[in-house]
């Protein structure tokens, strides 16, 4: 799936774009809420498809789990960068001085580790890699698990990038999925115990839903100087 577009240009490239988009992946998806499927789009552009992006497709492939953003909501717009939320307009704008100067303000703003344009390395996980939050499974309104319906953050491709979908914040209480609410942004999951997380060290934690929120918010800085032990909570 990486390497579907290596190589390849024009009309080519913009099919194995499609391709990629609209193939699932069993990994990706928790198999107490739902298989790996496609479904249309709730929302335009993933439907019309930028033609330098990709050949228009009406189905995408949809995730169950989000990457850490951090504590502190962020999107191209944050921090005086002078984007709107939808970032570069091309590759020759995110390259640019400017565009790399906007870049640097974003990574200087942002707590987490997966944001707009983020190069994180182990060695930018100051709080240590077993205390930060890497990604774990977003909330999901049960009236979108094979169909859009409401929920923002269940309507687009999982190759988005910092979209609803992809990422989740912890400044919001993490939220078991219920019907007919849309709790886009926050984590949560289909399980009645709590919700899984994966740690920046690659192991695996089930937190409460009513985890405390500065506890969470800690688990969710890489680099706020609390380094919160999440197997004891």
């Amino acid at each position: 799936m990486y390497d579907l577009q290596l190589g390849r240009t024009g009309q080519a490239r913009l099919d194995a774009a499609k391709q990629m988009i609209s193939t699932p992946l069993e990994t990706l998806n928790c198999p107490s809420r739902r298989a790996a499927i496609t479904k249309v789009p709730g929302s335009y552009e993933p439907l019309q498809a930028q033609p330098r992006y990709s050949a228009p497709t009406t189905v995408v492939a949809i995730n169950d789990y989000a990457a850490n953003a951090g504590d502190t909501f962020c999107d191209p717009s944050s921090f005086g960068t002078g984007w709107d939320h939808r970032g570069p307009v091309d590759h020759a704008d995110a390259e640019s001085a400017l565009g790399l100067r906007r870049f640097g303000m974003l990574a200087a703003g942002a707590t987490g580790v997966v944001y707009v344009g983020s190069t994180i390395a182990m060695r930018d996980i100051t709080d240590g890699a077993s205390h930060t939050i890497y990604c774990a499974e977003k909330y999901v309104a049960p009236d979108d698990y094979a169909a859009w319906a409401l929920d923002w953050g269940d309507n687009e491709t999982m190759y988005m990038g910092a979209t609803y979908d992809v990422v989740r914040f912890t400044d919001l209480q993490p939220f078991p999925d219920t019907p007919g609410w849309c709790g886009y942004w926050r984590f949560g999951s289909a399980h009645a115990a709590g919700f899984h997380t994966c740690m920046c060290d690659g192991s695996v934690r089930m937190l409460s839903y009513s985890i405390d929120l500065t506890i969470f918010g800690r688990l969710g800085h890489r680099k706020d100087g609390y380094a919160v032990d999440a197997s004891k909570l």
